[in-house]
């Protein structure tokens, strides 16, 4: 970096000497001295009004010319200047470019300084949000939308998900509303309308619903009477006799189905319950082992981890389903001679209920999917095993309910482990 400050030094000094010099002939070194330092603070005053003047009128003229040090300010300054002006044109062209395209989406968009004041907003937002620009420019956001849920969302600053409320401009009408940071500490807001997103899925929903229900009492009326008809033996034929071991088959595949989505169905529609119960992990694990075991689990050794001293804050039905579900897959696609393990670990991040087996594992591309409904790793081999595509669902669906999380790793042909992952809140130790 250049230094001025040094030549002019040498020219304050120059200056001050000569004054000094010729007022020592008569003998007046020091006044001389004074009045050189004068004459050179009176110059630097009018250096001093120079640039002001030049600032002051905001004109894009070159800086006023002056020597040495004070040449080098104006033209610094000059040069600030010229950047600062390329910056916010840059910017306004920026902000410019994004209206222009904000402008012609049919979602809602604004922008809210860091203050919450509305910068902009585009015309969607005026029939979705109830805006009005540019007349609500600088108003506060949150006091054209009022709304409890909206309020809390705004302030908070917490925007990793999204939010759905009412248009205030349309009761008929439901919004999906994200906030996202730009600049410094500046937001922008995006609204779109998902009502008939949510009414297709509430008549998904429905029915899903109804027509489960409307099964289950025809598929039980079938079942019954074939279960009759093996009982009595009415036929010899071994044909007939096999016709109807596979129709009695069938019947309890589709009985299964039909229970697996009216549970799917609650969980959906059924609220989360607001008292949960004290479950004992120990005892729950080993109730579901010793049913597995009852029912017929071949030569696969089952062994049980989970100790007797810790509980669960939970719908003991729900998390018995979910547990079940993730035992029964494990027993499905292990192998007659293979192993599952199920254990408990708790830590200050949480507790952890985990499903270990060694059986055929499940390829790195289908992990992100096997917990969609009905998707199938491989076809053929869930028709075998009696699955109904809808077991991994139930557990994700659970665990959401419970503020938890299922955790996979798999490994084809080398078996796999299901981990339930609880918040350290819902725990309860007795070690504690």
């Amino acid at each position: 970096m250049t230094t001025y400050w040094k030549p002019e030094l040498i020219r304050l000094s120059l200056f001050a000497m000569v004054f000094a010099g010729i007022a020592s002939i008569w003998h007046q070194f020091t006044v001389g001295l004074a009045v050189g330092l004068f004459i050179y603070i009176i110059w630097s005053i009018y250096q001093l009004n120079k640039i002001h003047g030049w600032l002051v009128n905001l004109t894009d003229d070159e800086p006023p010319e002056a020597p040495g040090l004070w040449g080098e300010i104006f033209d610094n300054i000059y040069h600030l200047q010229r950047r600062n002006k390329e910056e916010k044109s840059r910017l306004k062209a920026t902000v410019d470019y994004l209206q222009d395209s904000f402008s012609s989406l049919a979602d809602a968009v604004v922008m809210v300084d860091k203050r919450g004041n509305i910068v902009w907003s585009n015309k969607s937002a005026e029939h979705l949000l109830g805006l009005n620009y540019p007349q609500d420019m600088k108003q506060y956001l949150p006091n054209l939308i009022r709304e409890p849920k909206f309020t809390d969302y705004f302030h908070a600053e917490v925007f990793d998900q999204y939010l759905e409320i009412i248009s205030p401009a349309n009761d008929y009408v439901t919004l999906q509303v994200h906030i996202t940071f730009f600049g410094k500490r500046n937001k922008l807001l995006f609204a779109r309308d998902v009502t008939n997103m949510i009414q297709l899925e509430r008549m998904r929903q429905d029915f899903v619903a109804n027509v489960s229900h409307e099964l289950r009492t025809p598929l039980t009326v079938i079942r019954g009477y074939l279960e009759t008809f093996q009982d009595f033996q009415v036929s010899e034929d071994d044909h007939f006799s096999s016709a109807l071991k596979q129709m009695l088959g069938q019947t309890h595949r589709m009985d299964t189905l039909v229970k697996d989505l009216i549970m799917l169905s609650r969980l959906e529609t059924v609220p989360k319950s607001q008292q949960p119960e004290k479950i004992n992990i120990g005892d729950l694990a080993a109730n579901i082992c010793n049913e597995l075991i009852a029912s017929g689990i071949e030569q696969r050794t089952l062994n049980n981890y989970c100790p007797q001293d810790v509980f669960l804050l939970g719908d003991l039905d729900e998390i018995r389903s979910a547990f079940t579900n993730l035992l029964t897959n494990a027993v499905r696609y292990t192998d007659s001679d293979g192993t599952i393990e199920v254990s408990w670990k708790s830590d200050e991040n949480g507790g952890f209920f985990k499903v270990t087996d060694n059986g055929v594992g499940i390829s790195a591309e289908h992990i992100p999917r096997v917990t969609e409904r009905f998707y199938r790793v491989d076809k053929s081999r869930s028709v075998k095993t009696g699955g109904t595509g809808l077991g991994l669902a139930i557990v994700k669906h659970i665990l959401i309910r419970h503020n938890a999380s299922l955790k996979i790793e798999s490994e084809l042909n080398h078996g796999s482990t299901f981990t339930c992952c609880f918040s350290a809140s819902d725990v309860i130790s007795n070690s504690k």
